[in-house]
């Protein structure tokens, strides 16, 4: 009698984690990654930001759910995944064959192309193949660090973060950054830079699910649909200055592309120059 009642305690317990874990999503991303996929609030760091966050929050509010971030190291994100230590990756996972065989991916939440940034002042590079001969700056184990690989006869410099390669170009120890064309945007401003964007060097970002979670992953994939359908998507896109045409002509909107009222990011570009007046003033 004593191991059962010890048993259906045990039972009482497990009945609400398990419940408690069904009411979440519970999601992973590299927030070290940076802008304007998951980062740290200028404003705040205490605080995590971000398209992708903004995306997460939707995505569980549809499932009648709460997300809950877990953070990991990008290339770290797959393996934590299969080893059940969350849900779900939501990080600009580009869906690639290799990957597909490890794990599932939603339908695609977002289309991006690349972007090519050298300096303003110099004219050797204006196309994909004029990098060929030069040291290019890019992202470990992402499609753009494996674009430019492809091309040949680059020396390919991988980077963990999304700052340096920009900080190296502006040294000279880079020739040019190839990244996502969102991170160009957040990155690669001021007048000393130019860019050029490599629009058919295009990919998708989807959702990474277990292979082994087919019903959550049908739960996503019906939340996807839904938040494309009510414009819920766009809106989220274009507050953070990053909807395009690809992403556009995949959803069928054929309203124009605009991202006119990029509130979001009007908001990060006034914290960053806040930052950088702050630190500027204690120098002095």
């Amino acid at each position: 009698m004593k191991v059962i009642a010890y048993l259906w305690i045990a039972f009482l317990i497990a009945v609400p984690a398990a419940s408690a874990q069904n009411q979440e999503l519970v999601w992973a991303a590299d927030a070290e990654g940076g802008a304007p996929y998951t980062f740290p609030d200028p404003r705040n760091p205490a605080k995590i930001i971000g398209f992708e966050v903004d995306l997460a929050n939707a995505l569980a509010a549809r499932m009648g759910r709460t997300a809950r971030f877990v953070q990991n190291q990008w290339d770290g994100l797959v393996p934590g995944l299969e080893r059940g230590e969350y849900q779900v990756v939501i990080n600009g996972l580009e869906i690639t064959p290799e990957r597909a065989e490890r794990i599932h991916f939603s339908t695609p939440y977002f289309y991006s192309t690349l972007t090519m940034t050298t300096r303003l002042d110099d004219l050797r590079i204006q196309r994909a193949e004029d990098l060929r001969g030069h040291t290019v700056g890019v992202l470990k184990v992402t499609f753009a660090e494996k674009y430019v690989r492809n091309l040949g006869g680059v020396t390919v410099r991988s980077y963990d973060s999304q700052v340096q390669p920009y900080i190296d170009l502006d040294l000279g120890r880079v020739d040019a950054v190839v990244m996502d064309t969102p991170i160009a945007l957040y990155y690669a401003t001021g007048p000393r830079v130019r860019n050029l964007e490599l629009a058919s060097a295009r990919m998708s970002f989807g959702i990474g699910i277990r292979k082994s979670d087919d019903e959550l992953l049908q739960q996503i994939n019906a939340a996807i649909d839904s938040l494309r359908r009510d414009g819920t998507l766009r809106k989220i896109y274009t507050d953070w200055g990053i909807y395009n045409a690809a992403t556009a002509q995949t959803f069928g909107d054929r309203d124009p592309v605009t991202n006119d009222n990029a509130v979001r990011y009007r908001d990060y570009l006034d914290a960053i120059r806040t930052e950088r007046t702050f630190r500027e003033r204690l120098a002095q």
